[in-house]
């Protein structure tokens, strides 16, 4: 029996409920022992290089840095605070998005994509949804979210978690999404140098490239 249909995020209706079961997710494994907290690898924030490592080579984005100088400053910029070394240590899905829920009444209906799941700081993962719940393969329409979707996103979690975030974890969890969406772009400009493809149609370098600076700032005042 199909358990639900792919449906599109920039409904308010289905951000919120994304936002509430990627809490209980959260939840249901926030009692991480000291001893798996670390073997965290921080795959989005590790320290040195801007990119994780390339796995498959598609993320290879130095072959395609031409013309992405403006992403990969953005990335850089959202990446100073290393969120990953903010927030308590999490199981989390960390590729929370429409791409991979089915709903069903309104209702998450199926998760799929499970060896999405990582370790890493709650507000990474936190951020990580909020920069893509909006991606979605199996429909038409933009597939970035705006300004306001994210800070939507990153409240409405922040209300079914049920403790508040201070405004630098809040900071974080932005940054983290920030990244995420500058990664996403990065992946738009290896498949698409000359930028054929994704403007004009809500992709993540159209929407980065009008509100960067707002993504970056999304807490600041």
């Amino acid at each position: 029996m199909r358990k639900g249909e792919f449906v599109d995020a920039h409904d308010p209706a289905i951000r919120r409920k994304m936002a509430q079961t990627l809490a209980q997710v959260i939840d249901l494994t926030k009692s991480v022992p000291d001893d798996v907290q670390a073997l965290s690898q921080e795959v989005m924030f590790h320290k040195h290089a801007l990119w994780p490592t390339p796995r498959p080579a598609i993320f290879d984005f130095e072959t395609t840095d031409a013309g992405a100088k403006w992403i990969d400053d953005i990335a850089r910029e959202a990446k100073r605070t290393n969120p990953s070394s903010i927030g308590s240590i999490v199981v989390g899905h960390g590729d929370w998005n429409c791409n991979n829920l089915a709903f069903k009444d309104g209702e998450l209906g199926v998760a799929y994509d499970w060896d999405s799941l990582t370790l890493d700081s709650e507000l990474v993962i936190l951020g990580n949804a909020a920069g893509s719940f909006t991606f979605n393969r199996h429909l038409e329409g933009p597939r970035a979210p705006k300004p306001d979707e994210v800070r939507l996103f990153i409240e409405e979690y922040e209300v079914s978690r049920e403790t508040s975030f201070s405004v630098r974890e809040r900071m974080a969890a932005a940054m983290a999404a920030t990244y995420c969406m500058a990664y996403l772009a990065r992946i738009e400009h290896k498949i698409d140098p000359e930028g054929n493809l994704f403007f004009g149609v809500g992709g993540f370098r159209e929407v980065l490239y009008a509100y960067g600076d707002e993504y970056l700032h999304l807490y600041s005042n």
